[in-house]
C-alpha cells in the first residue's frame, strides 16, 4: 500500500508557511512514500484550494498511490 502526502500552496505567497510544512512532514517518524507539493501563483484573488488538490490528485493516481493525506500549508503538529 502506497501512502502520500499532498500540499496544495499558493506559491511564494506562503514561503515561511510552506517551509514549516516540509520540515514538519520530514520529521514524521513513519515517511510518505510520495509528497506532492503543488505551489503556484495564484491567477485571480478567488479560492482555487481544488484546482491544486485535483492536480495532486492526479499525479498520484499515476504513480499508484492508494491514500492520500492532504496537509495543507498552514496545518502544524504540534
Amino acid at each position: 500500500m502506497k501512502i502520500a502526502t499532498l500540499t496544495p500552496s499558493r506559491g511564494n505567497e506562503r514561503a515561511a508557511l510552506l517551509q514549516f510544512c516540509h520540515e514538519q512532514i520530514d520529521s514524521q517518524t513513519v515517511q510518505p512514500d510520495n509528497k506532492y507539493f503543488i505551489a503556484f501563483e495564484p491567477e485571480t484573488s478567488k479560492p482555487d484550494l481544488t484546482r491544486r488538490i485535483r492536480q495532486g490528485y492526479e499525479l498520484a493516481k499515476k504513480d499508484g498511490v492508494d491514500w492520500i493525506v492532504i496537509v495543507e500549508d498552514d496545518d502544524a503538529v504540534r
